[in-house]
């Protein structure tokens, strides 16, 4: 069974939204990576890359997701909230591999 959420004093419920954002976050980047995807099958190009972009960096983003609020919530109580740099890096250079497998793309589908 799950362990209940963190409290914490935040009338702005600043971890919660911050959860939403990573959430929406990472819908954004599978549309993208099907769009790449849809693409790629288009043009008969094997995918397998840009699935394993896309699956790894969603796992990623979703397993971390209770840890990151948990620290959110941590530090809102603490007074002192660390930003969640390791998520960004991954979340950014998952996109930035994304958008360079799709570029390739669309130059070999071009020519």
């Amino acid at each position: 069974m799950r362990s209940p959420a963190p409290v914490h004093d935040d009338p702005g419920l600043q971890p919660e939204r911050t959860q939403l954002a990573w959430v929406r976050t990472t819908l954004s980047f599978m549309a993208v990576g099907l769009l790449a995807l849809r693409l790629g099958v288009t043009a008969g190009i094997d995918v397998s890359a840009i699935i394993l972009v896309i699956v790894a960096v969603v796992v990623l983003v979703v397993a971390n997701d209770a840890r990151r609020h948990r620290r959110s919530v941590h530090g809102i109580n603490q007074g002192v909230v660390e930003p969640a740099t390791s998520a960004v890096l991954v979340v950014g250079g998952g996109m930035l591999l994304l958008e360079l497998i799709t570029l390739v793309l669309i130059v070999g589908a071009r020519g």
